[in-house]
């Protein structure tokens, strides 16, 4: 009977044919292959194309937080700019930033483990296991701040737990600061790592304190060279705005009960990885004495956790700064699952097939869930770019994707077409939506794109002077000017 390799084997043969620029290399293709349906949609995530049209009008000359306005800090803008001077002026630009940046995470991934001294096939699975998880779902699907922030993140704990990594304290503090500036929910991550360095004993104290300090350091720089930067320009209080005062007015909306069910949901989804994870955790919590890993595993997905539902928000894409943790953590129980399967080679065979249909599964949903119903955005736009004539403009109150297909400049500064709809962030922005809509229509634009209006007598009064042409999925009404 044909018997597969045991994994002390493997591990000896992967160390010696395979260098890191290949693992770079067999990651990346893998990402491709899990998410190349993900690049023919013009949207998957309303976020995603907010990020994506202030960062070409940034390109253009239009600055972030003062031409146009989001909440997210300005690292995401500089990554999505940077892809679109890199890749060309598309939406496939971002998509394949977004894939370089898991298959740098899972790189980071196999490098921790290894660090934690994880056999070589254990941190090789481990990074497919973030590929799979990061691909599997449709909050995953978009290029959102968490799947950037998360190779930050991971390349910090890598540093941290490298052999020179009481010399790499600031740059272990510069790398998560350089996540902090794609969204502040880092900030968690951090506290995790700082407190299961300073519950370990793995250093002396004053080692412990300069270390911190100096991580500190590290970790403010990106966001007070940010600060300055516009407060020289003279825009504090546009900086003011978005950072302190509209995240104030942002009102929570999960009851207690909720977020324990979206606590729970998560678990279940990854049910396979997350019974990897449980273990790990009660392994290595009951592991004697002030271990870094212990503590490790006890507090970052607790941080995380924090992180995630102090917002009060439903949001699944949130789940992706979990996955990191999730994953590294389940991996590092790893290694007493592949001596099971070692003895029992007929389940070894089943669990190779099922982990194999699992990387199939990915384009199969992506397909189902992206590509057999009506893309608006593409719809729009085609129907758009036949009609519009120069100097005409648009007004998206839905799809506002449809600013970038069609090269043109949103008429708000209020790019994001849920903040002149949705209650809470018309409070949270402090909006006169009545004023604002008038500013929008006084500037007469030819085209409005946006729901049928029967339930929005605001919007409807000012579409008098419109006529429908065009009706798509979801009840969006493409509007011409009479």
């Amino acid at each position: 009977m044909l018997e597969l390799p045991s994994s002390s084997y493997l591990a000896s043969r992967m160390g010696e044919r395979v260098k890191g620029w290949q693992w770079a290399a067999l990651y990346l293709a893998v990402t491709l292959f899990v998410r190349w349906l993900t690049f023919f949609k013009t949207s998957i995530d309303h976020d995603e194309s907010t990020y994506l049209i202030i960062a070409d009008q940034w390109l253009g000359g239009h600055l972030p937080f003062v031409d146009f306005m989001d909440v997210k800090p300005i690292g995401i803008y500089i990554l999505f700019a940077g892809a679109l001077k890199l890749f060309g002026s598309s939406i496939l630009a971002v998509r394949l930033a977004a894939c370089l940046a898991i298959a740098g995470t899972a790189l980071l991934v196999r490098q921790i483990l290894r660090n934690l001294k994880q056999a070589e096939v254990v941190s090789a699975i481990g990074g497919l296991i973030y590929i799979l998880c990061i691909s599997l779902h449709q909050w995953t699907w978009a290029s959102n701040t968490e799947l950037f922030f998360n190779f930050f993140t991971a390349a910090a704990l890598a540093q941290f737990t490298s052999k020179d990594q009481r010399s790499g304290f600031f740059l272990a503090g510069f790398l998560l600061g350089l996540a902090f500036i794609i969204k502040y929910h880092v900030i968690f991550d951090f506290a995790a790592f700082g407190c299961a360095f300073l519950l370990s004993s793995r250093s002396a104290t004053i080692v412990k304190i300069k270390g911190i300090f100096f991580s500190c350091l590290g970790c403010m720089l990106p966001f007070i060279v940010w600060i300055a930067i516009y407060f020289l320009m003279g825009y504090g209080d546009e900086l003011k705005e978005v950072i302190i005062n509209i995240p104030s007015r942002y009102s929570t909306s999960l009851s207690l009960l909720k977020r324990l069910s979206f606590f729970g949901e998560f678990y279940l989804v990854y049910l396979p990885v997350s019974a990897l994870f449980f273990y790990t955790v009660y392994r290595r919590s009951r592991t004697p004495g002030r271990n870094f890993v212990r503590w490790l595993v006890i507090l970052w997905p607790t941080f995380v956790w924090l992180a995630i539902l102090l917002t009060g928000k439903p949001y699944f894409h949130y789940y992706i700064q979990q996955i990191l943790p999730l994953c590294i953590i389940a991996s590092l129980g790893l290694g007493a699952f592949l001596e099971y399967l070692e003895r029992h080679q007929r389940l070894s065979k089943v669990v190779l097939a099922l982990f194999v249909a699992l990387f199939l599964a990915p384009p199969l949903l992506q397909y189902q869930a992206l590509h057999t119903r009506q893309d608006v955005g593409l719809a729009a736009s085609d129907y758009l770019n036949a009609h519009l004539q120069p100097g005409e403009d648009i007004f998206a109150a839905e799809s506002h994707i449809v600013y970038f297909l069609c090269n043109r400049a949103p008429l708000t500064k209020y790019v994001h077409s849920s903040i002149l709809s949705k209650p809470d962030l018309i409070e949270a922005f402090g909006l006169d939506r009545a004023h604002e809509l008038g500013q929008i229509f006084s500037q007469e634009p030819r085209y409005c794109l946006a729901r049928a209006v029967s339930d929005d007598p605001l919007l409807a009064r000012f579409l008098e002077e419109y006529v429908e042409v065009e009706r798509y999925r979801d009840n969006v009404i493409l509007w011409e000017r009479r």
